[in-house]
């Protein structure tokens, strides 16, 4: 469970995917479509996460296995999959455990987007 705070911070860090360098992901679209970067509740959260990890899981099949794009949906497919938990668990959440994990995906798909750029 995400409490306010939590949960703008979520907002924020998806809003992240409708500009560079996390634009170049290929899920600006998709954060959009389902809401992530507006969710205010753990069920809003829930339901975008979701939305997310199955299109990443859909998109990294039809990547060639191993490429940069089929890492970071990977990537988006076990974000989703860790925030969903999240927001699912019935006691809080530390903050320092969201913002680690946050960041820590923030900077793979950095990483990811630079490698994607480059080949």
């Amino acid at each position: 469970m995400l409490n306010e705070d939590q949960l703008a911070r979520v907002r924020a860090f998806f809003r992240e995917f409708m500009r560079a360098p996390l634009n170049d992901t290929g899920f600006g679209d998709t954060v959009i479509a389902c809401g992530a970067y507006a969710i205010w509740t753990d069920a809003d959260l829930i339901q975008s996460a979701c939305y997310i990890q199955g299109a990443a899981d859909t998109a990294s099949r039809s990547q060639p296995w191993g490429t940069p794009q089929w890492h970071i949906c990977q990537t988006m497919a076990l974000l989703a999959g860790a925030i969903r938990s999240y927001a699912k668990l019935s006691y809080a959440v530390p903050d320092n455990t969201l913002d680690d994990l946050l960041y820590r995906y923030r900077r793979e798909l950095n990483n990811l987007v630079k490698e994607k750029l480059e080949s």
